[in-house]
């Protein structure tokens, strides 16, 4: 398991690495015309527990103020899937310039990855995701906060071969930091 984290956390920094090599104007994340890049992490916390999603954004910033985009992220859930979404990412900047507050919604669909094998899933799938939130940019760095909606559910063999589908949907309260290059 801590196999796939390594190979997910090295295949996250080559693609910033690689895409963060690319030509792009100076003021390309302040101004309308050019590539916006993000790699952020959010803290998840909610009445069942805490956890990390790492997630990277690359998207095109398409006026002053608005950019569009996608992204991937990884949510280490452990219940017993861990979540993979991926997103359209909708920036609207409320000020000009570098320094300005902003509002932000992610959604897209989230694909499940089983964690371990001490449980007797048979099929497992992701869900809808949904994270709408508000931030202030600040240069090239980022504060965010908002509520993540994140859905999973697999199907689990119980006594006698029965088959039993848990349905679980993730409402948390989303803390976040992301750097701009």
């Amino acid at each position: 398991m801590k196999l796939r984290k390594s190979i997910l956390l090295t295949l996250l920094a080559g693609v910033a690495v690689l895409t963060g090599t690319a030509a792009m104007p100076a003021a390309a994340n302040s101004g309308a015309g050019g590539f916006v890049r993000q790699l952020g992490a959010d803290w998840l916390t909610g009445n069942d527990g805490s956890t990390l999603r790492l997630n990277l954004t690359l998207g095109y910033q398409y006026t002053d103020r608005f950019s569009a985009g996608i992204g991937a992220g990884y949510a280490f859930y452990n219940d017993p899937v861990d979540l993979v979404p991926i997103y359209l990412d909708l920036t609207y900047l409320l000020g000009d310039g570098s320094n300005a507050a902003f509002l932000q919604l992610k959604s897209g669909f989230s694909r499940s990855v089983m964690r371990g094998d001490e449980h007797n899933s048979v099929r497992h799938r992701g869900g809808l995701f949904i994270q709408p939130g508000v931030g202030i940019r600040m240069n090239d760095m980022s504060i965010t906060a908002g509520f993540s909606f994140d859905h999973a559910s697999w199907d689990q063999e119980e006594f006698f071969g029965r088959l039993v589908r848990e349905k679980v949907s993730f409402r948390r309260i989303q803390l976040g930091v992301g750097f701009h290059f």
